[in-house]
């Protein structure tokens, strides 16, 4: 081949490649949560999946974290030939299991950018607002249920009282909270900075708009350890009960209270589930 036809090539595939290929961008932003709490500095790329074959990833941004109250943005721009398959990545920590030690390792959560959220050119003018997504139940809030009017939706509340004891003694000035757990919402908090008093008796209660029946669990963050001489300061014992169904009631104010009575924190707590470790 001679270098004029060379030249004639190489001109050729470049007026090619300038026709079909092109820089394509997304920009995601909403907010990470863990158990009701905003998930502080967690790491987010995103990537280009190259249809399903995960294994050859290719990365368009990386390096982006949440903020201290959750809230996140991610934007990057690729030049490729194809229509890109771009994906949100999120490395946490907010394990199922809050009581056992992972040491360095990191949940992976992938969610794919629903269409039409991908821009032709380097910045992105549509941005996929993702909502909430709860990194426990690895559940997405789009914008779309959150849209949906209030008119459908309907109060429930929940009541408990009872007593907390450790060893026969009162558990004094323990720490309460109250939710809905599980919905395809994700969980909602319906009381919290909830303490028992000197004599170890506590009274919760809150109610929350719903579309469907809550699911109510109260959850107990105490000091009752099952070696009373072993120190585990400045972690306590998570525990956790599930609301039975006919102590959840329709309106704000609840009408049926579920009376607990004496709760052994020694007792209930079969299996130790340190958390609150900061």
């Amino acid at each position: 081949m001679t270098n004029s036809s060379q030249i004639l090539l190489l001109l050729f595939l470049n007026d090619f490649s300038s026709v079909f290929a092109g820089t394509q961008s997304f920009r995601a932003v909403g907010q990470l949560l863990c158990r009701g709490k905003p998930a502080q500095f967690v790491e987010l790329q995103l990537l280009n999946t190259r249809g399903d074959d995960k294994e050859y990833n290719i990365i368009i941004q990386k390096g982006v974290f949440s903020d201290a109250d959750g809230y996140f943005e991610i934007y990057g721009s690729m030049h490729q030939y194809y229509e890109i398959p771009a994906a949100l990545q999120v490395f946490h920590e907010c394990f199922y299991d809050i009581g056992i030690y992972h040491g360095l390792c990191k949940n992976k959560f992938s969610v794919d950018f629903p269409e039409g959220y991908g821009n032709d050119g380097p910045l992105a003018r549509i941005t996929w607002d993702t909502g909430i997504i709860n990194l426990e139940l690895g559940t997405l809030l789009l914008v779309i249920i959150i849209a949906i009017p209030l008119v459908y939706s309907s109060k429930q509340s929940i009541r408990i009282t009872g007593k907390l004891e450790c060893r026969g003694k009162p558990a004094q000035f323990v720490e309460l909270r109250l939710l809905d757990w599980g919905s395809i919402l994700g969980s909602t908090i319906l009381a919290g900075n909830v303490f028992t008093d000197a004599d170890g008796y506590f009274d919760i209660s809150g109610y929350v708009d719903h579309y469907f029946t809550i699911s109510g669990r109260l959850w107990i963050w105490h000091t009752c350890f099952s070696d009373a001489s072993v120190q585990r300061d400045p972690c306590k014992n998570w525990l956790e009960f599930k609301v039975p169904d006919d102590f959840v009631n329709e309106g704000a104010i609840p009408i049926l209270t579920w009376p607990m009575g004496f709760v052994d924190l020694e007792r209930e707590q079969r299996n130790e589930h340190l958390d609150k470790c900061y």
